[in-house]
């Protein structure tokens, strides 16, 4: 099913600016560290605030050994799904176990590149996702959105999550974080 999911060219074949874009998700391999980093720091650098990172947080995760990009990337308990436009990352999504039993995990980070939303891709990594989830046993997902980012909270609403948990703004070193929402899914 997910080798079919892979292969679907038409729907995912998008056309801007006449260049026809290639767009498919796979779950990253240990190989895929340097393309996972590449779009984990982009995510960082355009929206800081819906990963929580300050500056020095930002120089601190760009220093990050190769082991330690490769660990995400490897085992029962972690793994991302990595969105490309022909070779090149475009999105991601990382989901991590959450308890023992591996009933429960966690989103940590999903990330489309702006020129590519809007379009139904974010829904798509986000569904790959959760089946994967769901394939190693997941029963439950859980997941927090900022209070800006209103496309994301109705993409996830959509998508079955619902608001568990309102959390407040915090500062932290001069720099004030939004609020937003805890939100669930069972699966």
């Amino acid at each position: 099913m997910i080798e079919n999911f892979l292969n679907k060219k038409p729907e995912n074949q998008i056309k801007e600016n006449n260049e026809e874009l290639e767009l498919h998700i796979e779950i990253a391999k240990e190989g895929d560290w340097e393309d996972y980093r590449r779009i984990r720091l982009e995510a960082i650098e355009k929206e800081p605030n819906a990963y929580h990172a300050t500056e020095e947080s930002k120089k601190l995760e760009s220093n990050y050994s190769e082991e330690k990009w490769k660990k995400d990337l490897t085992g029962d308990d972690t793994f991302v799904a990595l969105s490309k436009n022909k070779d090149v990352p475009v999105g991601m999504a990382h989901a991590l176990v959450r308890s023992e039993t591996k009933d429960d995990w966690a989103v940590r980070s999903v990330y489309l590149n702006k020129k590519f939303r809007g379009r139904g891709h974010g829904e798509e990594i986000m569904n790959f996702l959760l089946n994967e989830i769901k394939r190693r046993g997941g029963k439950r997902v859980t997941l927090n959105v900022i209070n800006t980012q209103k496309e994301a909270k109705m993409l996830y609403e959509k998508l079955g999550f619902e608001s568990i948990e309102e959390f407040p703004a915090e500062e932290e070193n001069g720099i004030i974080f939004p609020g937003g929402f805890w939100m669930k899914k069972e699966i």
